[in-house]
């Protein structure tokens, strides 16, 4: 049997030096993950981010589920008045509460111009709703517009919103608790590269401007649960220790 060289001997305690280095490594980085993920985790479901929270308490409406509700007049001095380029009235505050009641009655373009959103992406949009080139499909309720493979949520407090002969800032769904209604949403970017979503419904061909929520957590009653990504990225981390573990185990 023949004895390890020194150089043999020098090269196996070398491989082992850098297997404890790299078993730390990854152990700071599993933990790294991990307390991140913990620190988001307990913020979250101490207090939710704003705009989840004011949506899910907004101020009462002055009329009851399922009447719309025409909203209030802009003073002349505002800018969505002095730099309207339309025909169409522009008012802030309405409340869609009857699908179907009121449609839009110009073109989506005057709804999008109205609405103050660049030229570029009133163009883009107004070719892709021209073409039926559809973005992603939305399911709307009382407390939730959300996409049917419930990757995208969107605030129903819509930023503006055309009907009638009207674009509304501001408007709220106030249908009755259950009733749905399903649209069509169509994205573009603008010059920034900001994504714009449009959402056309099939009831009433009303044209809105939305208002996406944030996606690292989704709210549950109480609870506060992490999203896909989050997820990902914890479970990542946790089998990351676990290897470490089996690894030392293996070693001793």
């Amino acid at each position: 049997m023949s004895l390890p060289t020194p150089q043999g001997a020098a090269v196996g305690a070398h491989a082992v030096t850098w297997k404890i280095r790299a078993t730390w490594l990854l152990i700071g980085a599993a933990m790294a993950l991990v307390a991140v993920g913990g620190v988001k985790l307990y913020r979250s479901s101490r207090s939710p981010t704003p705009s989840v929270a004011a949506a899910s308490a907004p101020a009462p409406l002055p009329v009851p589920a399922r009447e719309n509700f025409d909203g209030y007049a802009l003073p002349s001095d505002d800018a969505r008045v002095k730099d309207n380029p339309t025909d169409l009235t522009v008012r802030r505050g309405c409340a869609w509460g009857v699908p179907g009641g009121n449609p839009y009655k110009s073109t989506v373009r005057q709804a999008l111009s109205a609405a103050r959103l660049p030229v570029e992406v009133t163009s883009k949009i107004g070719t892709m709703i021209e073409r039926g080139i559809v973005s992603d499909r939305v399911v709307i309720a009382r407390d939730s517009i959300n996409t049917t493979s419930g990757k995208r949520r969107f605030d129903t407090t819509i930023p503006s919103m055309a009907f009638g002969k009207t674009v509304c800032f501001g408007t709220r769904v106030n249908f009755q608790a259950g009733h749905v209604e399903v649209a069509d949403i169509y994205d573009a970017t603008d010059a920034t590269g900001t994504t714009v979503t449009v959402m056309v419904p099939y009831v009433c061909g009303n044209v809105s401007v939305l208002s996406e929520r944030p996606h690292y957590y989704v709210h549950n009653g109480d609870h506060s649960v992490p999203e896909p990504a989050a997820a990902a990225s914890l479970a990542a981390a946790l089998a990351a220790l676990w290897l470490v573990a089996r690894l030392r185990r293996q070693r001793g």
